[in-house]
């Protein structure tokens, strides 16, 4: 006999879409925040997702176009934004 499967408690897609803005109203409702406040949170959300969901629309298609492939994780070094030349002057 096989157990079924945990669910792994994290909602996604729509329906942890809803339980975000449905607990988002919630508290401001019960005054833990003021409404503008959550307002605004709720329009960076909104923001935040649909940019996020763009980036992984048009990522994948764009390293295709140019053919290279997803990087590894590495990072590539930078110098720091110092605003001052480091040679001597």
């Amino acid at each position: 006999m096989q157990l079924p499967r945990m669910p792994d408690g994290k909602p996604n897609g729509r329906a942890g879409q809803m339980l975000w803005y449905g607990g988002l109203a919630a508290v401001a409702a019960m005054g833990v925040v003021e409404w503008p406040v959550a307002a605004v949170v709720a329009a960076g959300s909104y923001v935040v997702d649909r940019r996020m969901k763009e980036a992984r629309r048009t990522k994948p298609a764009d390293a295709q176009r140019t053919g290279r492939r997803k990087e590894s994780g590495t990072r590539t070094r930078t110098r720091p934004a110092t605003g001052r030349s480091r040679r001597p002057q």
